[in-house]
């Protein structure tokens, strides 16, 4: 169990020091992601290429030369989003690259959990749609803890009383 805390923790280290924005999305280079799943680049590209299905734009798109700062290697780099980066781990054949897919994996099935149970208390605690109709609106489109309390506060949940 620490060893699983002790490698989530170096891959958001890792994670955090390679994502770059582009496009308007956080992505992580083909280069920097195959240095996290310790595979040689041109392995993690021809698995993307075989699995291509499993890489829609919004999981990964290729890098026009414009959008490359400097280009190392005649091929443009592949992109991945947050999601490309997870799928790319259950396409790899390497002991580094399944512990830290299964890692990645457990760790999103946690925080959905998390979610989950949030959003299951503030749908208890969610005004009715009669008397706070405005506030329903706001509580729908936001579902944050930040706007739900700002404009509906619950002594002791959302704020000290």
């Amino acid at each position: 169990m620490t060893k699983d805390i002790t490698l989530l923790i170096a891959l958001e280290a890792i994670m955090i020091d390679k994502m770059r924005e582009i496009r308007g999305l956080r992505v992580m280079l083909d280069i920097d992601l195959a240095e996290l799943y310790e595979v040689r680049v041109n392995y993690l590209r021809r698995q993307v290429t075989r699995n291509i299905d499993r890489f829609p734009e919004d999981f990964m798109f290729r890098l026009t030369r414009k959008e490359l700062e400097s280009s190392k290697t005649g091929q443009l780099p592949y992109a991945f989003t947050e999601k490309g980066i997870l799928m790319a781990g259950g396409v790899l054949d390497s002991e580094r690259a399944i512990k830290v897919h299964i890692q990645l994996v457990c760790h999103f099935v946690q925080l959905y959990k998390e979610t989950l149970s949030n959003n299951l208390l503030l749908e208890e605690r969610a005004p009715s749609k009669k008397c706070f109709p405005h506030i329903t609106q706001i509580f729908a489109e936001k579902n944050t803890l930040n706007i739900y309390s700002q404009y509906y506060p619950i002594p002791g949940i959302f704020f000290k009383s």
